[in-house]
C-alpha cells in the first residue's frame, strides 16, 4: 500500500485524509461529512461569505413596520379626535349668524356640558330654541371655554348661551346664542 502524507502549514486550509480508500492520489480537499471545511466557517455561515438568515426575518420586519404605522394611525386619529368626527359628525359646523339651533342639552348657569346633539334647524321651525347671534373662528379651547367673545353680541345684561367645537391641541369655532322668544 502506497501511502502518501502532504505537509500542511499554518495558513493552508486543506484537510489531509489517509488512509485504505486513498489510493495515490494527492490529498482531498473535501472536509468528512458532519465536519467543517475551514476554521473559518461555522455552523449558520453563509459558504459564499454572507451569514445565513433566518426564513421568518423578512416577514417579522415587515410585521413590524406594519405595528408602527398603524401604532402611529392610533395615536393620530386620538389626538385629533377622528373616530368622533366621523362617528359624530360636527351638525353645526355650518351654522352662521342669522341661523337657529335645536335645543341643547340644560347647562347651570356658567356650567359647561359636552355635546354633540347640536344641529341646524330652520328658524320657522318649532325645534328652534336658540339664534345664532356671532360666530367666531380659530377659537382655542381656552378661549372658546371662557365665553366672554360673545358679550359684544348680545345686549348689556343680556342671557347667551355659547357652543364651541375645538378639537383637542387645535382651533375651531365658538357660537354665540341668544334664546329665541
Amino acid at each position: 500500500m502506497n501511502e502518501q502524507l502532504s505537509t500542511l502549514t499554518p495558513a493552508e486550509t486543506e484537510t489531509t485524509t489517509r488512509g485504505p480508500a486513498d489510493t495515490g492520489s494527492a490529498a482531498s480537499t473535501e472536509a468528512p461529512a458532519g465536519e467543517h471545511a475551514g476554521p473559518d466557517e461555522g455552523p449558520g455561515d453563509d459558504p459564499e461569505g454572507g451569514a445565513r438568515r433566518h426564513p421568518l426575518l423578512p416577514v417579522l420586519t415587515v410585521l413590524g413596520v406594519v405595528a408602527v404605522l398603524v401604532g402611529t394611525l392610533v395615536v393620530l386619529g386620538l389626538r385629533y379626535d377622528v373616530a368622533g368626527r366621523l362617528l359624530a359628525p360636527d351638525r353645526a359646523a355650518s351654522a352662521r349668524v342669522g341661523d337657529c339651533l335645536a335645543r341643547l342639552p340644560d347647562v347651570a348657569e356658567s356650567g359647561q356640558h359636552r355635546s354633540a346633539t347640536a344641529r341646524v334647524v330652520d328658524c320657522s321651525s318649532p325645534e328652534a330654541v336658540y339664534g345664532v347671534v356671532g360666530r367666531l373662528d380659530g377659537q382655542s379651547a381656552e378661549r372658546a371655554r371662557d365665553g366672554l367673545q360673545c358679550e359684544t353680541f348680545v345686549a348689556r345684561g343680556g342671557t347667551y348661551y355659547t357652543y364651541s367645537s375645538v378639537p383637542p391641541g387645535g382651533t375651531g369655532y365658538l357660537l354665540c346664542l341668544a334664546p329665541r322668544s
